[in-house]
């Protein structure tokens, strides 16, 4: 029998077990300083390039002249306009990541309110959607929590912020679960929860994602942020159901299952599951790990999570160690293991995730492009090899396995090295 856990993002309870914000664990607050943070000024992939048929993008698609282009993506590029709600070249108008990321710095109270977040809607795309009345194919549909699925008005899917019926909502978040399959295909040439049917839901009651029910759902919270405003947390959980379907489902924790510990503080909640028992950290910290990676291969310039949450540009912190991977360089695994001593949840798996998060986002950066592709594929490929009893160390030598078998053992050394200089063993 295997267990099987709804990964919840954002606190809708005291006792909810969540992927961002444990409440006994993290302050989640935005009392740390802000750092400012500049939205990438060029194209990763200028939008002439050619697409998997071998034609040039379309006219629409291209960058326009005088404009400040977001990093294009592969599914449908889009731009920063001021004017895009107005604009005729584009299908829809989102925020680029997330308010705060696209801001790059926080958002006063005052402007957090939807009236406010609509001048932000400033990144536009074209969603190639001819035809289709809803936001569905065969990788994703999406709805609201009372069974309302957006349609479009004439070809267009621009609604703002304000709409009661969390319309953007739905467009934000089938736009970047398309995206970022496209995307990785192109790099890769798979990406594993492509055709499966997933079901993503706006205005939930929680944040997460459930292998039960097939489906990513982002709530409302208490202080009207709409989650599926924000990318990064859209991404992150396709990450994690991509990661179930890459395992076959052996991802899931089993009966048996030693690698991991209940947690929390003395007087409660007690969190299922939710610490890795040892420095070798366990499966659970690599599935948040490796989210959190492919994140930041979406966004390289904002390498985080959830800063509209936040309101702050560096994102998530748990127990005071910070997800941001730019801050993670130097993160040795005894600290990442120690951080929430006392909140009684010693090796948290999300503090541990971000070690091995920054692990492949080291050796990443430290390659030239032409690799970085190449390195991209073992990341991919690498994600059909985890299984729930894997720790740091069992992964490790599948890496290296599959890095000399496929890859001519071009990365392990660096591997091997990261490893080293986290104060990780690894030796079986």
């Amino acid at each position: 029998m295997k267990i099987e856990f709804k990964k919840n993002l954002i606190p809708f309870g005291s006792a909810a077990l969540i992927l961002f914000c444990i409440v006994a664990f993290q302050n989640c607050s935005s009392e740390f300083s802000a750092r400012q943070l500049e939205l990438a000024s060029q194209a990763s992939m200028p939008s002439h390039e050619l697409n998997e048929e071998g034609s040039a993008a379309n006219d629409a698609n291209e960058i326009r002249e005088n404009q400040v282009p977001a990093p294009l993506i592969y599914f449908a590029s889009g731009d920063l306009v001021d004017d895009c709600l107005d604009n005729s070249s584009y299908d829809a108008c989102l925020f680029f990541k997330n308010p705060v990321a696209q801001n790059g710095g926080p958002i006063s109270q005052e402007r957090m309110d939807e009236d406010s977040l609509v001048p932000l809607q400033k990144f536009g795309v074209v969603l190639n959607l001819q035809g289709q009345r809803y936001l569905e194919n065969d990788s994703v549909s999406v709805k609201n929590a009372f069974g309302y699925r957006a349609v479009t008005d004439q070809g267009s899917w621009k609604f703002d912020a304000t709409d009661g019926q969390h319309r953007l909502g739905q467009v934000s978040a089938y736009y970047w679960v398309n995206a970022t399959i496209s995307e990785m295909k192109r790099r890769t040439g798979s990406f594993y929860a492509e055709g499966r049917h997933l079901s993503v839901v706006v205005d939930s009651q929680q944040t997460g994602w459930s292998s039960s029910e097939n489906q990513i759902m982002f709530e409302t919270n208490k202080n009207g942020l709409q989650m599926a405003f924000d990318a990064g947390t859209i991404v992150h959980l396709l990450g994690e159901a991509n990661i179930y379907y890459a395992t076959n489902g052996n991802i899931e924790l089993k009966d048996s299952d030693t690698h991991h510990l209940d947690c929390g503080p003395e007087n409660g909640p007690i969190f299922q599951k939710a610490c890795c028992h040892s420095e070798t950290g366990c499966s659970r910290a690599i599935s948040a790990g490796a989210s959190d990676y492919l994140t930041a291969l979406m966004f390289p310039e904002s390498p985080t999570l959830a800063e509209y949450l936040m309101n702050d540009p560096s994102g998530l912190n748990m127990c005071g160690q910070s997800r941001d991977l730019r801050l993670a360089s130097s993160l040795k695994v005894s600290d990442a293991f120690h951080a929430c001593d006392a909140q009684g949840a010693q090796g948290e798996v999300y503090t541990m995730g971000t070690i091995y998060a920054s692990i492949w986002w080291e050796i990443r950066k430290s390659l030239v492009e032409s690799e970085q592709r190449v390195f991209d594929r073992l990341y991919m490929r690498h994600l059909s090899m985890i299984d729930s009893e894997d720790d740091f160390r069992t992964l490790l030598q599948k890496i290296e396995q599959l890095d000399c078998s496929e890859f001519a053992c071009r990365f392990s050394p660096s591997f091997r090295e990261e490893y080293r200089r986290r104060g990780m063993n690894s030796n079986s």
